[in-house]
């Protein structure tokens, strides 16, 4: 019956490839490793590392017997499973050593019915087996050094029953591997002979995709490309133009050699107004003035009171008349006299806010000591004020002007906005053709006016002329015609130049000297020379491109460019006019 576990003696000088060949080679799913102190390869990480994946991929679970302290904290970081070591003695729960002067190194000892980890003593039978071992394929370096170390222990009445070795099976990069090695080189090899494939395997798929590259370039995708300069010369011309409301269509030679331009005459008026603040400052001295009725109680006939006549309040304010007035009779009516009044304005005496009074009644001074004193007097209905001295704000001349211009700019902008969303985007409005007029400033406070705050308004009016350039470059095609064949044309023109501008709002009209460049270049049929590349290697194209008189240089790119041809299909060749 085989036994559920094996238990692997490793010595001092045991090789990490010795020790990895054993436990592949063991049958056995649980395999105990007795390890002595101060075994190297069990306290290095690499070889740690090496050893867990062979018996991971091997489906073995490992468990590391040891008193070695060191190898205890290595291998129980690399994942095994560690145990401590019990004495070597007949009876041990764990393994009996082979006896003396055996040919092996590693011994397979199974319990009797018993559990590794169990706590029964299980007494065995030992017994030297003095036939040699299968042999390892190892080379001569290796066999040397793995020549066997044999513990020597007294036999007992107990009898071995030997189980045979299984035949090693290692991998190819094993067989090699010697003694004098360090695990870090034995995981060097794999890791080369690793990078060896992989640069083989990329090596490989660069030179496909370099063969399907030229493949595709020569046979799926191949193409020409022929960018022409054609032969140009640039004309300089100038001439007069007139756009009006007026003309229907365009004259290239109108009255005077003069240009006639369909035109669109636009007038706009805005106003704006705003409230500024004054900026001056000055002292002033001002009286209170008020609206009063002089009564005439006295008798039916007029009474006149100059200019200035005194009216004395109760708390002994003096009020002036500011003008001569006739205070009219007063009417009698069954013997009953009825006064009559007149409005009249007066001014304080003195200056300040002290003359800033209610509602009252004023005599007459003047009448004082006569019959008309009690018959005359004044009655103030509302409150009479405006009395002040001290600092007040007033309107300067740079208040208004800085107002002036403020709104100006304000109304024009107004204007630029306005015409934008009145004029279609075809047509040309330049700076020249717009004139801007301020038509009215107002404000009405003047200069010295004493406010805090003053209103100002402005009216301002844009009028224009647009045209259409298009209308323009019909004019300079017509004066340029003698100039062109049917091999030429105009391709383009670079903008045009006013001068002497003049707009005639009355007339609704716009004229001035007009300037300009015009590009005359020579035709080019592409598809025509496409048609004529077809097929032909780039000698032959050069020649075709240089029969054509339209051509002042080209420029050839053929692909793939190891091809030396253009492609035979029409759909491949593409023939540009820079």
């Amino acid at each position: 019956m085989k036994s559920p576990d094996k238990v692997i003696e490793v010595l001092e000088n045991t090789s990490l490839a010795e020790l990895v060949e054993e436990i592949l080679s063991s049958r056995e799913e649980i395999l105990r490793l007795v390890v002595p102190e101060g075994y190297k390869v069990l306290k290095s990480e690499v070889a740690l590392r090496l050893l867990k994946e062979k018996t991971i991929s091997a489906r073995k679970k490992i468990v590391v017997v040891t008193d070695d302290e060191t190898i205890k904290i290595s291998v129980a970081k690399a994942g095994f499973l560690v145990k401590p070591l019990n004495r070597v003695r007949p009876g041990s729960d764990y393994f009996e050593t082979l006896a003396a002067k055996t040919s092996l190194k590693v011994s397979d000892i199974s319990p009797v019915k018993q559990s590794l980890d169990g706590p029964r003593r299980v007494s065995k039978t030992i017994e030297v087996k003095k036939e040699e071992v299968p042999k390892k394929k190892i080379s001569s370096r290796a066999k040397k050094a793995v020549e066997p170390k044999v513990k020597e222990i007294e036999p007992g009445p107990e009898k071995i029953i030997p189980e045979p070795q299984p035949e090693a099976q290692v991998d190819s990069w094993m067989e090699d591997f010697q003694d004098n090695r360090q695990p870090e080189e034995v995981l060097a090899v794999g890791n080369n002979e690793g990078r060896k494939k992989k640069l083989l395997f990329l090596l490989g798929f660069f030179v496909a995709v370099v063969i399907i590259f030229v493949l595709a370039s020569s046979f799926v995708f191949p193409s020409a490309k022929v960018i022409i300069t054609p032969k140009r010369q640039f004309e300089n011309i100038s001439f007069d133009v007139e756009a009006s409301a007026a003309a229907k269509q365009v004259v290239s030679f109108g009255p005077g050699n003069k240009s006639i331009l369909p035109g669109q005459y636009l007038r706009l008026e805005r106003e704006v107004s705003a409230v500024l603040p004054s900026s001056g400052r000055q002292f002033v001295e001002e009286s209170a003035r008020g609206i009063i009725q002089v009564f005439n109680a006295y008798s039916s006939s007029p009474q006149t009171l100059v200019a200035n006549t005194r009216f004395l309040s109760p708390d002994g304010k003096i009020f002036r008349l500011t003008k001569q007035i006739v205070v009219p009779g007063a009417k009698v009516e069954e013997g009953k006299i009825i006064p009559n009044s007149i409005d009249a304005e007066v001014v304080a005496e003195g200056t300040g806010e002290s003359y800033n009074i209610g509602p009252t009644t004023f005599s007459i001074p003047g009448f004082q000591g006569s019959p008309k004193f009690n018959g005359f007097y004044g009655k103030s209905n509302s409150p009479i004020g405006g009395g002040f001295t001290g600092e007040v704000s007033v309107v300067t001349e740079e208040d208004l002007n800085r107002a002036r211009q403020q709104l100006e700019q304000r109304v024009f902008d107004i204007l630029e906005q306005e015409w934008q969303t009145r004029i279609p985007s075809d047509l040309k409005v330049i700076a020249e053709a717009k004139v801007k007029k301020v038509e009215e400033f107002r404000s009405p406070l003047k200069a010295g006016s004493r406010a805090q705050n003053f209103e100002a308004v402005v009216k301002g009016s844009l009028s224009l002329m647009a045209f259409r350039e298009k209308d323009l470059e019909q004019v300079v095609g017509d004066r340029l015609a003698v100039k062109l064949t049917q091999a030429t044309f105009i391709e383009n023109t670079e903008g045009f130049m006013y001068s002497e501008p003049l707009l005639d709002a009355s007339k609704q009209t716009f004229s001035a000297s007009v300037e300009t460049k015009a590009t005359i270049a020579s035709r080019v049929e592409v598809d025509k020379l496409a048609k004529k590349v077809l097929g032909q290697d780039e000698s032959e194209i050069r020649s075709i491109l240089a029969s054509e008189s339209g051509i002042e240089r080209a420029k050839i790119t053929l692909w793939p460019f190891w091809s030396g041809k253009a492609p035979s299909d029409l759909d491949k060749i593409k023939v540009e006019v820079d």
